[in-house]
């Protein structure tokens, strides 16, 4: 059991410590973190109130809204799934479900034979720090999220020493190689997370997926880790996705939020 709570404690640390690369990191109470990126405001990822490891009162709860609030920003909470008591104090606080975050995992022996399935005219990468820019555009496009750019670059040219980027160029069927897919690969409290996996529209259904989460998995192999994270949204639609490359869930949180509009709190 203890193995079990060491175990998403510490990919809850993982997540946390990602998440204090693309916005301010700020404790206020106990275990309760709380995450700001004033220059990307609707997207939750990046703007988080994490009550995964913590209780919190009414009274912590109203500040942490504040804080979010004096910007003008709606205040997102994310809780585990079978946390209910927090979730009832949620919605007496006027917060709406909005998401549910799958927390998955990979096993650094998976039941898919990447050696044949990931075969694809798509060659992986480690970016360096001349190809920060082409990484950027890359998640960018992938998500569809171009007006971040430059926000993305300043975040990831002051913490490049702390992830490790990939790269995937599409060859086949074109004059020159083209960015196709990205990853972020990051390593904390023993936990290799990945993050920020995107394909190019155009580019989908070419593998690149896959040769991004082998490149993940040798990794892990590289620095004696047992399994990959990952995370995604019930909204995107993609557990099925994940599923097919063997990640298995682990756990669930759920996204609340509460609306701040005009100076008042709906």
């Amino acid at each position: 059991m203890n193995e079990i709570a060491d175990s998403y404690l510490n990919m809850e640390a993982n997540e946390e410590a990602f998440c204090s690369i693309w916005a301010d990191r700020i404790r206020f109470y106990k275990d309760v973190s709380l995450f700001i990126n004033r220059k990307l405001p609707s997207d939750y990822f990046y703007n988080r109130l994490n009550l995964c490891k913590a209780e919190i009162s009414c009274e912590v709860l109203r500040k942490a809204e504040y804080l979010f609030f004096m910007s003008n920003m709606n205040c997102y909470a994310y809780v585990h799934e079978e946390n209910a008591d927090i979730q009832r104090r949620l919605i007496r606080a006027g917060y709406i479900w909005i998401d549910t975050m799958d927390v998955m995992t990979l096993s650094r022996e998976p039941d898919l034979d990447y050696t044949n399935k990931a075969n694809t005219d798509a060659p992986v990468f480690k970016v360096k720090n001349v190809d920060i820019p082409s990484w950027v555009r890359t998640l960018c496009e992938s998500f569809e999220m171009l007006e971040m750019q430059t926000e993305i670059k300043q975040r990831v040219e002051r913490h490049f020493d702390k992830l490790i980027l990939l790269i995937s160029y599409v060859c086949s069927g074109l004059s020159h190689p083209q960015p196709g897919g990205c990853c972020a690969l990051f390593i904390n409290h023993g936990i290799i997370g990945l993050y920020c996996l995107g394909t190019i529209p155009k580019f989908r259904g070419k593998g690149i997926a896959r040769k991004m989460v082998a490149s993940g998995l040798q990794y892990a192999f590289n620095y004696d880790l047992d399994y990959l994270l990952l995370q995604t949204f019930e909204s995107q639609d993609l557990f099925s996705f994940y599923s097919k490359f063997g990640f298995k869930l682990a756990y669930k949180k759920r996204v609340f939020e509460k609306k701040y509009q005009n100076g008042l709190k709906l």
